[in-house]
């Protein structure tokens, strides 16, 4: 997006963080075409990125969205019943589990991996470029 050049989103429209790219990233970044403004005026272009991982990385996302889940039953259960991940959109959620999560004694950590299950599981998630 326009404005948060070092940031990757998911796709146009979603502002769901792939990555937050060092100066080096920004360099190393392909880009796939020209700005085309979203309904909304923000602007936008596609771009790729490939590296090599020197950190251990899931090869499975199942096991972090079970995690998710039970984080859900646990905190989110005790006040209302279960909201499911596709009835927001994925620019929704985040201020969603942040207002509710605020109220709960979630760790910064368990509310970003809940937040980004409900994204990665929102009624509007981009299901050609689905990473789930």
């Amino acid at each position: 997006m326009q404005g948060s050049e070092n940031t990757l989103y998911l796709a146009a429209g979603q502002r769901l963080a792939l990555a937050t790219l060092s100066e080096e990233g920004i360099k190393a970044l392909t880009v796939n075409g020209e700005w085309q403004a979203d309904e909304y005026g923000n602007q936008w272009r596609q771009a790729s990125l490939q590296g090599a991982l020197t950190d251990p990385a899931l090869a499975d996302r199942k096991p972090l969205w079970q995690y998710a889940e039970k984080l859900d039953d646990t905190y989110c259960a005790g006040c209302h019943a279960p909201i499911a991940a596709d009835h927001y959109t994925v620019n929704a959620w985040p201020s969603i589990a942040k207002g509710m999560g605020a109220r709960t004694s979630m760790s910064e950590n368990e509310l970003d991996i809940l937040t980004r299950y409900f994204q990665y599981n929102a009624k509007d998630i981009t299901r050609n470029s689905d990473p789930r």
